[in-house]
């Protein structure tokens, strides 16, 4: 082998090492600095995806809770509800203001779909089977109810807000039907419920309870497009840690996997190099919006990118390292 070979193998080899050590540790720092950079750009994405989600759960709330307080508000019904309570119809008007009362109900059920029933309740008699005109009112399609003495004693609750919206988390079969019995069309299955005492400071004996009981998956539509990357997890749990809606309707009213201590808690729950769980609060009180979402799902398609660059970088290296030894070689000629 002539001496002009070995130089030009040597200074070929000495090139490519020196260019491809170059280059792998601009990338390996490069790596790194991007790694960091798109995580933190990531984690401020999701803190605003998070608070947008629980920011479209509450106008949900909000539009649920503005229901109850046109009914409140609402003329006629008071009307009627002060001549039907306080005895002060005769029994033919009596018969017309029931009516009434009734399609008045059906109306605002109607306001939104996703409201299974609105029913009415005299808080004079909540120890009374509710199966008369003057102490139940419904709209449309709700079935007679029985009072169960779990019933009775959280009814004394929304009673005692007196005339605050009054939220229950997702049941089995509604309020108005133990969780045990079985699963029928005439029972509203997996819901949530809102109360609010319709206040009358003129005539107190014409208030009456509503109750509306809405389906638990009304809340969940608002978290359609809440997804953050193709693994990430969302729930709305209440104050004891319950779930109240998850997209698996088995997991319903069971316990979540990560727990709110604080009712006010914003921002992450829990954060590594795997996952990351944020939280937001809602209006009412305990109740969370919580989202997970997988870190390694990111950093694995990074390094996808990182080792396809490194392939194509290392082509581009040796062929400029060859053609670099070429010239210097055929300059030494």
């Amino acid at each position: 082998m002539s001496d002009l070979l070995k130089a030009r193998i040597i200074t070929f080899f000495v090139l490519a090492v020196a260019m491809e050590l170059i280059v792998f540790g601009a990338l390996y720092f490069y790596n790194g600095v991007l790694n960091e950079t798109i995580v933190s750009k990531i984690g401020g994405l999701a803190d605003q995806q998070v608070k947008q989600a629980r920011d479209n759960v509450q106008q949900s709330i909000d539009t649920l809770e503005g229901v109850s307080m046109q009914l409140m508000l609402n003329q006629t019904l008071r009307r009627d509800l002060e001549g039907t309570q306080t005895k002060s119809f005769d029994g033919v008007r009596m018969k017309v203001a029931g009516s009434e009362i009734s399609e008045l109900l059906t109306q605002y059920k109607y306001i939104n779909k996703d409201i299974i029933n609105i029913r009415l309740l005299s808080k004079e008699n909540l120890d009374v089977v509710l199966d008369k005109p003057d102490l139940l009112y419904a709209s449309q399609n709700s079935n007679t109810v029985n009072l169960f003495p779990q019933n009775m004693a959280i009814m004394t609750e929304m009673i005692q807000a007196n005339g605050n919206p009054y939220w229950l988390p997702t049941q089995k079969n509604g309020f108005f039907y133990p969780a045990e019995m079985e699963e029928t069309k005439y029972f509203p299955g997996y819901s949530i419920t809102l109360a609010r005492l319709l206040k009358n400071a003129q005539k107190p004996k014409a208030e009456m309870l509503m109750v509306m009981e809405v389906q638990a998956k009304t809340l969940g539509k608002a978290l359609e497009n809440s997804k953050i990357g193709q693994n990430s997890k969302v729930w709305i749990t209440d104050g004891t840690n319950k779930i109240i809606y998850n997209a698996d309707k088995a997991q319903l009213t069971k316990d979540a996997p990560y727990k709110v201590d604080d009712p006010k808690k914003s921002g992450i729950l829990l954060s590594n190099d795997s996952i990351r769980v944020l939280t937001e609060p809602l209006s009412v009180p305990g109740w969370h919006v919580i989202v997970e979402y997988s870190m390694q799902e990111f950093t694995d398609y990074l390094k996808t990118v990182y080792e396809t660059l490194l392939v194509v970088i290392s082509g581009v290296v040796l062929l400029i390292a060859v053609l670099l030894a070429w010239l210097m070689n055929r300059s030494a000629e």
